[in-house]
């Protein structure tokens, strides 16, 4: 079985940390930055999982964009965030569009990210030190169910 995780991280790579944690620790997965790519033939892959860091209670439109633009269709589809203030509604939006697009939604897991957007630099940030190990243990174990 052959994974992908097209993945989208800014702010402070909280994002890319899981993902790179992710790719170290399992070896039948390929990964794909969303900033760079937006088509991509799916077609070798049993499950995609979408990968992004929340801006303003959204996924980054980098992500919007490459599922608006790849078919999903028969692929299993995870669904992978981290913010500030972690939320699992923070995907619905994507869960529409995923199966409008075909896919077949499994799960979701989400996390705490080193947060200084917008009014939370001045305050220094939330959720400081995150993803922490246990963050990142959590999500190859997700990963790997």
């Amino acid at each position: 079985m052959k994974d992908l995780i097209v993945f989208a991280s800014k702010h402070h790579g909280n994002t890319r940390k899981l993902v790179q944690a992710i790719k170290a620790n399992i070896e039948s997965v390929d990964i794909v930055d969303a900033s760079i790519t937006q088509y991509l033939d799916l077609s070798k892959y049993d499950r995609i999982c979408f990968a992004s860091g929340i801006c303003y209670g959204q996924y980054y439109p980098e992500i919007i964009s490459f599922i608006e633009n790849n078919s999903l269709e028969g692929h299993s589809v995870l669904l992978m965030h981290s913010a500030g203030s972690p939320k699992e509604a923070q995907c619905d939006s994507v869960k529409k569009l995923i199966e409008l697009k075909g896919g077949n939604f499994v799960k979701v897991f989400c996390c705490k990210g080193f947060d200084t957007y917008g009014p939370f630099k001045l305050i220094g940030g939330i959720s400081k030190n995150h993803p922490n190990n246990d963050d990142i243990a959590k999500a190859i174990a997700f990963f790997r169910e």
